[in-house]
């Protein structure tokens, strides 16, 4: 149980959501019952509503542990970073496939984008913001929401699960656009900049 000791469950929450991770590796999250989780866990259902009080409550309490788990690197403090970033940021994705899976079951992946996912937007916002402060506030949001898209789960998936590119591809396939948005950020920068 390791990987759960970092969090601040009992024994018996972190036995139910490893049996639940586990499940979820071979079943859709809506197809798994409390009494499956149960039987694997080998307790009674009972029990895991005494510790979960709701179905909800469970929820939450795997979306903390995958978002947890994945301990994705805050976002850098200078933009010239960002492709840097694109490494460390999907070599923790390769190390943690199996919780990228699982956080894009439908049950889960709304409370992840409502926190995780809302943070990181708000990092990214803050970093265009203050990289580029000459740009009108609504050249820095499409900025930022192209580059957070870009560095999500959601683009890692794309390119090596649908698009079956190998790890090298997928980070250059990132960088390449990465480098682009930002050379584009500079451009339209150029643009507010009185020349004397």
């Amino acid at each position: 149980m390791s990987m759960l000791e970092q969090f601040e469950f009992n024994k018996t929450q972190k036995l139910v959501l490893l049996n639940c991770l586990e499940l979820m590796k071979s079943y859709e999250l809506e197809d798994i019952s409390l009494k499956d989780i149960a039987h694997a866990c080998d307790i009674s259902e009972r029990t895991i509503f005494r510790i979960f009080e709701t179905r909800e409550g469970l929820l939450d309490a795997l979306a903390e542990v995958i978002t947890g788990t994945l301990n994705t690197p805050e976002v850098p403090h200078r933009i010239s970073d960002l492709p840097q970033f694109v490494q460390k940021l999907f070599e923790r994705f390769e190390e943690n496939a199996d919780f990228i899976e699982a956080a894009f079951q439908k049950e889960i992946i709304p409370r992840i984008r409502n926190t995780r996912a809302k943070e990181r937007w708000e990092d990214m916002l803050v970093l265009v913001s203050n990289s580029f402060p000459e740009m009108k506030k609504s050249t820095q949001q499409i900025l930022a929401a192209n580059l957070r898209f870009l560095l999500c789960a959601s683009s890692w998936r794309y390119y090596r699960c649908e698009l079956k590119f190998s790890k090298k591809m997928t980070v250059d396939a990132v960088k390449f656009s990465v480098n682009a948005l930002i050379q584009e950020g500079m451009t339209e920068t150029k643009k507010y900049m009185v020349v004397f």
